[in-house]
């Protein structure tokens, strides 16, 4: 950037050079910061929203932190099971050629193609996961995976209070630095970065090309609900959409705080539960047999 500057490019210019350093809004922001000679105003309402945008990625980053920690640990006590304790328990049964009722059958069955086939088994992982990642960043598989997220009960949800928050934040930063609104909605489109949405409001250029008001050019939004709709439509006609935009941001911030605590608190039971089954089916097609064994040395 230095090197840019020297040969005469403005500051802004020099940030549009680096796009994998400063997002789209960023120089927008600054070139109007240029043109009014206000850098100070401008630069601090960047540091505002990148705070802002920092601080709504930590929340939703720290609530998948517990549903990945249960699910690892579920996992490991899964194979550890299946792997060092039932073949320790399988030669046992064989010795006194026990009875096995079919849940330690299909258990003893699960254990020995764990251990016979565990190349296959991280091979087919490995794969699928590769796979998935290459599909998801094709145009047609992000689609596919945004319209999935917003489908699933209570994440769903979240993802489209993250959506509305982070839509309503840039627009009023860059609405109340005088940024035209087409302009606006085009760095949005790219800051947001979903395949829903990001239709949704390249539509709503094109109609506000034609005349149409922001609030109506979003009609039928399947993200925008009808309350921000009348909210923004409420700020056009008092002439004060940034205000309104920005207090939407800060509603939707506090919902987002709400929908991760729902979220939370819905998965511990439902991991603990699943979990519990998963480890309970292994144990009980140990201890059954074991009891019948124990009752069949009694009897002798």
């Amino acid at each position: 950037m230095q090197a840019n500057i020297t040969e005469g490019s403005s500051l802004s210019e020099a940030m549009k050079k680096h796009p994998d350093v400063f997002p789209s809004q960023f120089p927008s922001l600054v070139a109007v910061g240029e043109k009014t000679g206000d850098y100070e105003a401008t630069l601090t309402r960047l540091a505002e929203l990148e705070e802002k945008s920092s601080e709504l990625k930590a929340k939703v980053q720290v609530a998948m932190v517990y549903p990945f920690i249960m699910g690892s640990l579920s996992i490991f006590v899964t194979i550890f099971l299946l792997t060092v304790v039932i073949p320790q328990i399988q030669e046992l049964f064989l010795q006194f050629d026990a009875k096995l009722p079919l849940i330690t059958r299909i258990v003893i069955g699960v254990s020995d193609f764990l251990i016979g086939f565990w190349w296959l088994i991280l091979t087919l992982g490995f794969g699928g996961i590769v796979g998935f990642i290459y599909y998801k960043n094709t145009p047609k598989g992000k689609r596919n995976w945004d319209e999935f997220v917003l489908k699933i009960p209570i994440l769903g949800s979240l993802a489209r209070k993250v959506l509305v928050s982070s839509f309503a934040r840039n627009i009023g930063i860059l609405l109340s630095n005088r940024v035209p609104l087409i302009t606006t909605l085009v760095i949005v489109e790219k800051i947001v970065d979903h395949s829903i949405f990001g239709e949704e409001i390249k539509n709503a250029v094109e109609k506000i090309k034609e005349g149409e008001k922001l609030s109506s050019s979003f009609g039928g939004s399947v993200i925008l609900p009808q309350m921000v709709l009348g909210m923004i439509a409420a700020g056009e006609v008092s002439d004060r959409v940034p205000e309104m935009m920005n207090k939407l941001a800060d509603i939707y911030d506090s919902e987002v705080d709400t929908a991760i605590k729902t979220m939370t608190q819905s998965m511990e039971p439902l991991m603990i539960v699943v979990m519990g089954l998963l480890i309970g089916t292994i144990m009980a097609s140990i201890m059954v047999p074991m009891y019948n064994l124990t009752q069949q040395l009694q009897n002798i």
